[in-house]
């Protein structure tokens, strides 16, 4: 168990999120002769101001109609999704596995991602991300004493973190022999991939990886629609109920309306009466 790294629950945070520029709106109006505007003055989270501009334009309802919260519920209510193409926020998510991103990146439309390079970043010291199935056989199975952790109950567990271990031991080695076996012609960066980019091939998809995910209003309902469904895998899952609680900070009247329902083995789902937005 020496030198084992692993974790147990995703981090996300919030890199980027919209601007309203309210100078330059009020440019607009003025240059337009609108008097009155329901918007003018707001002082609400500027992604729903960018959302709200949008569907206003639309209908040129400027004036009247519904206050703020009223009006962005009706565009989940009418499924006017493309309004909230408008908004877009940026995340850092770390602390998942390999097997989860290549789920993530499925999500193409209204989304851009960069993800860790184990090419040019040495795994050797890469932290295991534990599967919820395994969450509570790893921790009790860690944190025994040594004496206890030979035997049928921790078997499970036991396995798990042996392979990992042995994995990070295959990668180191195969590096130091690659490394030194690399056409000699290559400068030494190249080197480094060339010995790398073999080497990875024997870690496991729970090694962990940390992704740079763009995407808008829109595509992110989609996304937490689609993997916060008790359907979805269970770390997927539980990593976008943590998108969305991020998001519902950031725009509750645009993420606000999730539920969160606790399943049979203690996770969480998340439903929402606007489907398909």
């Amino acid at each position: 168990m020496t030198g084992l790294r692993v974790i147990t629950a995703p981090s996300v945070y919030v890199l980027g999120r919209p601007t309203f520029d309210r100078d330059s709106f009020g440019r607009f109006l003025a240059d337009h002769g609108i008097s009155e505007c329901r918007m003018a003055g707001e002082a609400f989270p500027d992604g729903e101001q960018l959302v709200e501009a949008g569907a206003r334009n639309c209908y040129q309802s400027w004036k009247g109609g519904r206050g703020h919260a009223d009006h962005l519920r009706h565009l989940l209510e009418v499924g006017h999704g493309s309004t909230l193409e408008h908004a877009n926020w940026t995340l850092l998510v770390a602390g998942v596995s390999r097997s989860l991103t290549h789920e993530m990146i499925r999500h193409r439309a209204g989304f851009g991602y960069s993800e860790l390079s184990q090419r040019y970043v040495d795994q050797g010291g890469v932290a295991f991300v534990v599967p919820p199935a395994l969450l509570s056989d790893v921790e009790a199975y860690r944190s025994a004493p040594r004496e206890e952790k030979i035997g049928d109950r921790h078997r499970p567990a036991q396995q798990w973190c042996n392979a990992c271990i042995r994995a990070l031991a295959d990668y180191g080695a195969l590096t130091e022999y690659l490394a030194g076996v690399a056409p000699g012609e290559l400068p030494a960066t190249d080197k480094r991939k060339w010995a790398r980019q073999a080497a990875r091939s024997v870690l496991p998809e729970c090694t962990e990886t940390k992704v740079v995910v763009t995407g808008n209003a829109r595509a992110w309902r989609h996304a937490i629609e689609m993997r916060a469904s008790r359907h979805a895998d269970a770390e997927i899952r539980r990593l976008f109920v943590a998108i969305w609680r991020a998001l519902r900070n950031e725009a509750p009247n645009l993420f606000g309306d999730y539920t969160e329902a606790t399943l049979p083995d203690g996770s969480v789902e998340l439903t929402t009466p606007y489907r398909k937005v």
